[in-house]
């Protein structure tokens, strides 16, 4: 349809990341070759140039395929983006262009970033024809063309497209091709505040310092406990055991060390323990007994020295009382 020259003054083309342009074609001229109103693409020539007006060849032209926007009586509209500017042509066919590039898996990651982190959106391109092709990518966010960018193709093979980009916080909509997708970035993590609790000073006392307590080491008392001579079986009462008294507790020991002057604590410390004096468990300690007393001579009881006195009574009594009953005897005979 038509060949002509777009350039920006002042303005580098490496600068440039893609240009969203609009197109249009007179329907007169569509209908007299018969155009396809679907066929319409926007050709952008390659860097080496020279040779396309001489050899008629379309190799070095980069097709992009355009969206119709609307038409009028006279024209119909297209819109198209390009990765920069140069010599470009529009062209149209009887049918629809055969398809040359087959798109497939995309790829988005991550899924949600982070305000600030970029997102890698990627896909698989794989040429259909037999010869090198560039294929022009575009990305789409949210019905907009966010970039634009050629890859070379190799004849019959595939090949990975990338695009990097960093959005401010939001969710978007992702178009590559027919393929669609979405990510949503999120916002930067808040820093969680971390409350340190104040630990406050104890106050200024004058600490207790634990008591000392000395442990006397036991008495080494005899074992052996020496057998009590045989007590010789006597009418005296048996003597009432003594009772051992119980053993006087241990005098307490005043502390050793008299307590420092408190000094300003440079970090709290966890308490010390302050030890506690457990009793000890009573052992059996053999105990020496008194020496039984030997067996004690017998004591007469009170009036024991009578007994002779009391047999003289009694022999006299006896013949006094037989000496009577003799005189009785005999005077009864007289």
């Amino acid at each position: 349809y038509s060949i002509f020259d777009i350039q920006i003054e002042g303005m580098n083309p490496t600068d440039m990341g893609a240009a969203h342009s609009t197109i249009y074609v007179d329907k007169t001229w569509m209908a007299k070759n018969n155009i396809h109103k679907w066929s319409i693409q926007l050709n952008r020539l390659t860097e080496d140039t020279d040779t396309v007006y001489v050899t008629k060849t379309w190799k070095n032209w980069v097709p992009f395929s355009t969206k119709r926007l609307y038409e009028t009586d006279d024209r119909i509209y297209y819109s198209v983006v390009v990765p920069g500017f140069s010599t470009v042509s529009i062209s149209g066919s009887e049918n629809l262009p055969d398809k040359i590039f087959e798109v497939s898996q995309l790829r988005i990651r991550p899924v949600i970033p982070r305000v600030g982190e970029p997102v890698t959106i990627s896909a698989t391109v794989k040429n259909l024809t037999g010869v090198d092709r560039t294929y022009p990518a575009n990305l789409w966010l949210d019905e907009t063309i966010e970039q634009s960018s050629s890859f070379d193709i190799p004849a019959s093979g595939s090949s990975t497209i990338t695009f990097n980009i960093d959005n401010p916080k939001g969710s978007y909509e992702v178009r590559v091709e027919q393929l669609t997708g979405s990510f949503s970035v999120a916002g930067a993590p808040t820093a969680t505040p971390v409350i340190v609790a104040a630990v406050a000073a104890p106050a200024a006392a004058t600490p207790t310092p634990a008591p000392v307590v000395e442990i006397s080491a036991p008495t080494k008392v005899p074992t052996a406990v020496p057998e009590a001579a045989p007590i010789a079986p006597t009418r005296t009462s048996v003597p009432t055991a003594t009772q051992i008294p119980a053993p006087t507790a241990m005098p307490a020991v005043a502390p050793t060390a008299k307590p420092k002057a408190p000094t300003a604590p440079t970090a709290p410390t966890a308490p010390t323990a302050t030890p506690v004096v457990t009793p000890l468990e009573p052992t059996a300690t053999p105990v020496t007994l008194a020496p039984t007393p030997e067996a004690p001579e017998p004591v007469e009881e009170e009036g024991g020295g009578n007994i002779g006195l009391i047999i003289a009574i009694a022999v006299i009594a006896l013949v006094v009382i037989g000496g009577g009953v003799g005189f009785m005897v005999m005077k009864n005979k007289g």
